[in-house]
């Protein structure tokens, strides 16, 4: 069984089938340990993954194929300075609760070339008890999706 499979994996397919073809760079926001960007690298022909989190990172690059071509950077979006009209395909897949929205989004935005898609996947901020219950009880069924069952 596959343990690190989550709701976020669920939706991959479906996100990449807005790459728009032709896709030049993408950039991958709250890359994690690289899962999206490595799937993007097959649809794009650069593909930049940020993340504050060096641990993440660290194992991004351990399970990324250097044939793939994947650049991931430390950092967060706020530092990371995209240049406008840069990119093909943008994504934030679970990351955007984590910055300052507007912010984000316009940056996010900007960034794009034209013709460019901005996907999110996004998830409410759990703040209380009750929303930390919902999210465990998740677990289970998240994984036996993740193993097929």
């Amino acid at each position: 069984m596959d343990l690190s499979w989550n709701h976020n994996a669920h939706y991959h397919d479906h996100l990449l089938g807005y790459v728009p073809d032709h896709c030049v760079r993408a950039l991958d926001i709250g890359c994690g340990i690289g899962a999206f960007a490595r799937r993007l690298a097959g649809r794009c022909a650069q593909v930049e993954g940020i993340d504050p989190d060096p641990a993440a990172l660290a194992q991004a690059r351990e399970r990324t194929p250097r044939r793939l071509g994947v650049h991931y950077s430390c950092t967060t979006l706020a530092d990371y300075g995209i240049a406008p009209g840069t990119y093909s395909f943008v994504s934030a897949l679970a990351s955007l609760h984590h910055m300052d929205f507007a912010e984000s989004v316009r940056a996010m935005a900007q960034g794009l070339a034209p013709g460019g898609v901005l996907a999110v996947l996004g998830l409410y901020r759990q703040e209380s008890a009750a929303d930390y219950a919902v999210s465990a009880a998740a677990l289970p069924p998240e994984w036996a999706l993740g193993a097929g069952l």
